[in-house]
């Protein structure tokens, strides 16, 4: 639920690409594809949240209102 550390993004990218594809050679994907695995978290990695925190925080009391109902 948080960005990755710019040191790891791209080893946790490898994680999602089958290990014999040719993919990892491409080195326009390869940063594309970093980049949004580490930018897509709802806090930064610091621990700060992001706009899209709020956003899933509001929808999920909104759910567990709904739910209890």
């Amino acid at each position: 639920m948080h960005d990755s550390l710019l040191e790891n993004a791209y080893q946790a990218a490898l994680t999602f690409i089958p290990p014999d594809t040719v993919l990892t050679e491409d080195e326009a994907y390869m940063r594309d594809f970093v980049d949004f695995l580490n930018y897509m978290g709802l806090r930064a990695n610091d621990g700060s949240p992001k706009m899209g925190w709020f956003v899933f925080q509001d929808e999920s009391t909104i759910y567990l209102e709904e739910f209890q109902e």
